[in-house]
């Protein structure tokens, strides 16, 4: 009787991700998986002056290919974001042969006759694990990455059978939380951009066989979760080890604790906003909603907006996005019911990342008295940014009117935000507490 050839699977791994679902916290506890090998740092995400998309090698040589996938950004006080040394410490840069690493490359790349920048890919990948344990190098690891949206950069047929995609999925909540406390968005105007990417991410995953959706939750805890992971389809061993891999982030407790703290301030801000709720019961509606033919023709547009774009700013709408969110209100009619704290922070202010340094009112406001107490407030750049500006504006009212007025030494919302911002590493934040704080002082 004929038996059917066993399809391995691809023994490339993409840990993807539509932007700041957690990669590092998922990676933290995969590096346990003795047989997985995780390329450190956060890697191949510029290519020319575009970033996160799909790298062009046409006509480049060996030398130029290896220069893109070894590429290191850096902020302007040195500090590398991007790159192998993203969160490496000196001791171990110095471990690292960058000429080895070249050389190992090119005869990997001969070998597996590399055709595609997949291949080389995993050509470069494989090589530093060579360069970096020499003898104790094993054969039967398999090798993975962490990028951005591998399934918007490529088409279908360019990584099929060559990567098993392994996307971070991160609830509209604990997304929320991240991206504002991690940099200047407007969370409002970002949940557009979450619905509609795990929109297409849910529609890509119907029909590429390889991929596995990993829920952050299930890596919020300092060890690996036994069902976590289908690691039977990804052809890895269940082996475990304790060995600390260089430049691989490590599993931060005070870090989870806060995300989760801060995901529940920002629920109790949004719970009422529809377009969070929808987000929040995502699984419910989802994989009928992107059945329509419409909805299906939008998702393709908005991969090639996207390949030939260069946005990545998660709280600005295309018009591909504004017609998947006005065809999904129109069928599923989400109704507001927004509480004190949403007004506060969206419909009394505003600001987006397009001009993150100013915060417009949008609304006259005076002192909030006792109602300061409704007013939540998370770990989150864009809302003390909103609320330092309130302070702000209160009181240079005070100063302009002085016909009535209190010391806010004693306000809800100040004391609150002083103790997020005290220890905040954006020194914007740190600058408008100075001025809210000498005007305090000043005040009679």
């Amino acid at each position: 009787m004929y038996k059917s050839k066993k399809i391995r699977s691809p023994r490339l791994i993409c840990f993807n991700t539509h932007g700041y679902t957690g990669v590092e916290q998922v990676t933290s506890l995969c590096k346990q998986l003795k047989y997985l090998k995780i390329l450190p740092g956060q890697n191949f995400i510029k290519f020319n002056n575009l970033m996160y998309r799909k790298i062009k090698i046409e006509q480049k040589s060996i030398k130029e290919i290896f220069e893109i996938l070894n590429l290191n950004l850096k902020q302007k006080n040195g500090r590398v974001w991007a790159g192998l040394f993203k969160y490496a410490i000196k001791k171990d840069i110095k471990k690292y042969n960058k000429m080895k690493h070249f050389e190992k490359f090119k005869l990997e790349a001969l070998k597996n006759s590399a055709k595609d920048i997949i291949d080389y890919k995993f050509n470069y990948i494989k090589s530093y694990f060579y360069t970096m344990y020499k003898e104790k190098y094993n054969e039967s690891y398999v090798f993975s990455y962490y990028s951005g949206n591998s399934c918007l950069a490529f088409e279908k047929k360019e990584i099929e059978n060559k990567i098993y995609i392994l996307n971070v999925f991160c609830p509209i909540e604990f997304w929320l939380s991240n991206i504002s406390n991690l940099r200047f968005w407007n969370t409002k105007e970002s949940i557009s951009f979450w619905l509609v990417n795990n929109l297409y991410l849910l529609y890509f995953s119907k029909n590429f066989k390889n991929y596995q959706n990993l829920n952050i939750k299930n890596f919020l805890e300092n060890s690996l979760k036994k069902n976590s992971i289908n690691l039977k389809k990804l052809g890895i061993k269940k082996d475990m080890h304790n060995v600390d891999e260089i430049g691989l982030s490590n599993f931060q407790q005070k870090r989870v604790d806060n995300w989760k703290n801060n995901a529940t301030i920002i629920d109790k801000i949004y719970d009422g906003f529809g377009l969070y709720k929808l987000a929040k019961n995502f699984e419910k509606w989802s994989n009928d909603f992107i059945k329509e033919p419409e909805i299906i023709n939008l998702l393709i547009e908005y991969k090639k907006f996207f390949q030939s774009s260069t946005t990545t700013n998660l709280d600005w709408t295309d018009p591909i996005s504004e017609k998947i969110i006005e065809i999904l209100k129109d069928k599923k009619k989400p109704k507001d019911n927004v509480n004190l704290s949403f007004k506060f922070y969206h419909e009394y202010y505003w600001g987006d990342s397009f001009d993150h340094k100013n915060i417009i009112r949008k609304k006259q406001i005076n002192y909030l008295g006792s109602l300061e107490n409704q007013i939540e407030i998370p770990d989150s750049i864009y809302h003390l940014k909103v609320a330092c500006t309130y302070l702000n504006d209160v009181l240079n009212y005070f100063k302009f009117s002085g016909y009535s007025t209190i010391k806010l030494n004693n306000s809800i919302i100040y004391n609150k935000l002083k103790n997020y911002i005290e220890f905040s590493n954006d020194e914007s934040l740190r600058r408008l507490l100075k001025v809210i704080n000498e005007k305090i002082k000043s005040q009679p």
